[in-house]
C-alpha cells in the first residue's frame, strides 16, 4: 500500500530550508520526495497544505512516573 503526503512543508535540518513538496511512501518507508508527484495507483492521498512536515520529536528528558510520584 502506498501513501501520498501532497502539498506539506517540509523541513530539512541539514541544509537548514523549508520547502513545498510530495512525499510517496511505499510499504511504510519513504520512497520518493518531489515538488510536484501525480499520484498514480497510490492508495491514500493526504493533502497537508499548509501543514510543515518534519521527522518526529522525542523528548529524551520525560519522566514516565506514575501520577503522584512526580518529584
Amino acid at each position: 500500500m502506498s501513501t501520498l503526503i501532497k502539498n506539506g512543508i517540509l523541513v530539512d535540518s541539514q541544509n537548514l530550508t523549508m520547502n513545498k513538496c510530495d512525499i510517496l511512501i511505499e510499504d511504510g518507508k519513504i520512497s520518493y520526495i518531489s515538488d510536484s508527484i501525480t499520484p498514480a495507483r497510490v492508495a491514500q492521498v493526504i493533502d497537508v497544505s499548509g501543514f510543515i512536515v518534519m521527522p518526529g520529536l522525542v523528548d529524551m528528558h520525560a519522566h514516565l512516573r506514575e501520577p503522584g510520584y512526580e518529584k
